[in-house]
């Protein structure tokens, strides 16, 4: 009864150790070793600034754009438009709003949800950041 109960275990564990592999995508054969398939990992906000932002403050919607590490977007108030480049979890770039000729720099900073965004944003001529308390999150 014991080795009927250990072979029973025996053919489970096998059993799950092969499908397990097949799961994974790699080949259990007897003799020479077949190396594992090779994996390719995009980090995780690749894209991710792509989409609709309900951003606070005068920004509010902000639509981007990215390609690669490049962002484009635009937003209603004035007539804005920003550009930037993407580092990491930080992008930064200008902001430009035809309606009152007014322009300068941002800088989101994702969240590691890459569901909301901290902002910081300064007028041309500013040496120091004007406001650091808006937030975007996604629509």
């Amino acid at each position: 009864m014991v080795k009927k109960r250990l072979f029973g275990l025996l053919v489970l564990l096998v059993t799950t150790a092969f499908t397990l592999a097949a799961c994974a995508g790699l080949v259990i054969t007897s003799g020479t070793p077949v190396s594992s398939p090779s994996v390719t990992v995009t980090p995780a906000s690749t894209g991710a600034w792509s989409g609709t932002w309900k951003v606070t403050g005068s920004w509010g919607d902000v639509v981007l754009t990215q390609n690669g590490n490049t962002i484009t977007g635009t937003y209603a108030h004035e007539g804005g438009t920003v550009t930037g480049t993407v580092s990491g979890n930080v992008l930064t770039g200008t902001w430009t709003q035809t309606g009152n000729n007014r322009s300068g720099q941002f800088e989101f900073t994702m969240a590691p949800n890459e569901i909301e965004f901290t902002v910081k944003w300064k007028y041309q001529a500013e040496s120091s950041w004007s406001n650091t308390n808006d937030r975007g999150s996604r629509k």
